[in-house]
């Protein structure tokens, strides 16, 4: 039985499985860091958990591995632009831009003391 496993050690490898690039409104040319990260509104593991209870793993034989998705938290704590840059076929790709286009508002990163966009990396790992 396939099972949807998330990171419980979210925290610790935030820096290392998220990419963050943020964006000023109207600079084409990305921060390397942000200041301040943005937030889901309820800490990581709710994020987590919010992953796992809504992610229905497509019914494909043998799948197993890593789904990548990305997606902006904008200025005023929107999500957009969702791409997925890894998935395990069609189906796994469509179930995770379904449940992260149900996420609500985040709180936004900033970046020298002003709201930025910022460009995140999320992993959902499936075995």
């Amino acid at each position: 039985m396939n099972k949807l496993k998330y990171i419980f050690a979210f925290g610790f490898i935030f820096n290392f499985y998220f990419i963050e690039t943020s964006f000023a409104q109207n600079s084409p040319i990305p921060f390397e860091t942000v200041e301040v990260k943005p937030k889901y509104p309820e800490g990581l593991q709710a994020l987590n958990n919010f992953v796992n209870s809504n992610y229905v793993i497509p019914d494909v034989d043998g799948i197993s591995g890593v789904v990548k998705i990305s997606f902006i938290v904008e200025m005023n704590g929107t999500l957009s632009n969702f791409k997925v840059i890894q998935d395990l076929g069609e189906a796994s790709a469509n179930e995770a831009k379904r449940v992260f286009a149900k996420l609500p508002f985040w709180e936004p990163g900033f970046q020298n003391g002003e709201k930025v966009r910022v460009l995140i990396v999320f992993p959902i790992s499936i075995n």
